[in-house]
C-alpha cells in the first residue's frame, strides 16, 4: 500500500468528528481513543482519530502526524471503502425490485 505525501489529514479531536456524542457507543469511543493517544501507543508523533465516512457512517480510523496533520494510515483505505460501495452498488442493481401483485 502507498501513501500519497501530498494527502494531509487534517488532525481533528476525536470529539468534534463524531456527530452525536450522546451515543453511548460514540462517547466509549471517544474515551478509548483518548487513552490511546495519551498512552502515545503509536508514539509521541502519532495520534489516533476516527470519523464517519459521509453517506455511509462507517467508521474510518486514521493515523496522522501531529505536526503536519500528513495522513500515515487509514483504515479501511480509500480503495477498500470504494471497492465496497462499487460491491453494494452492483448488489442493489441485482436485486430485483419487489412489486405489489
Amino acid at each position: 500500500m502507498t501513501f500519497d505525501p501530498m494527502q494531509k489529514v487534517v488532525a481533528v479531536p476525536i470529539v468534534a468528528e463524531l456527530r452525536s456524542p450522546e451515543n453511548p457507543d460514540h462517547r466509549e469511543l471517544i474515551v478509548a481513543v483518548k487513552a490511546v493517544n495519551a498512552a502515545e501507543a503509536f508514539g509521541s508523533e502519532s495520534e489516533l482519530t476516527f470519523a464517519f465516512e459521509r453517506g455511509t457512517h462507517r467508521v474510518v480510523a486514521r493515523l496522522v502526524d501531529k505536526k503536519t496533520g500528513e495522513l500515515i494510515s487509514e483504515i479501511p483505505s480509500v480503495e477498500v471503502r470504494r471497492l465496497a460501495a462499487t460491491l453494494e452498488g452492483l448488489q442493489k442493481a441485482s436485486t430485483p425490485a419487489l412489486t405489489n401483485s
